[in-house]
């Protein structure tokens, strides 16, 4: 019976999403990937990144394994979030990055935590007008201000 591709990633997602998470189904999910590159795959291995249920033991894998930019980016803000539950303060560096990943919500929950200070507060700074992400970028600007006063 021939399927067409589109009809395949449905099937692929519908099966494979509802899932638990293991270490078997990551494996099972490589082997479909390295066979036909479906988003639908892709978009499994995103989503679980961002529900927290990969094990660290697994990153290489993944790594390894998927060439989706989307992937890195959402390997690096879990371990943003895995810093900010563990309540270490985030380095100039990283909040930059997080700026460049647009990782708005998290830099918002950092903020919250008073978990920026010093140089990583001047990196949040007011947007000009039409600027992309503006309202978000006010929102962070008006809570590191707010923060700075605080720490006086």
């Amino acid at each position: 019976m021939k399927i067409n591709d589109s009809v395949k990633e449905h099937i692929l997602w519908s099966f494979y999403s509802e899932m638990e998470w293991t270490d078997e189904l990551l494996v099972t999910l490589i082997e479909v990937y390295s066979v036909d590159r479906y988003i639908a795959v892709e978009s499994i291995i995103v989503n679980a990144i961002k529900s927290d249920v990969i094990q660290n033991s697994q990153i290489d894998k993944i790594i390894k394994s998927f060439e989706n930019k989307e992937i890195p980016k959402q390997l690096y803000l879990r371990t943003i979030r895995m810093k900010l539950k563990d309540e270490q303060i985030l380095s100039q560096t990283e909040l930059k990055t997080l700026l460049d990943f647009r990782g708005y919500e998290l830099i918002e929950k950092a903020l919250d935590k008073e978990l920026i200070t010093g140089k990583g507060i001047e990196l949040i700074e007011n947007p000009k007008p039409g600027e992309k992400d503006r309202k978000w970028k006010e929102r962070l600007y008006r809570k590191s201000k707010s923060n700075i006063k605080q720490e006086f």
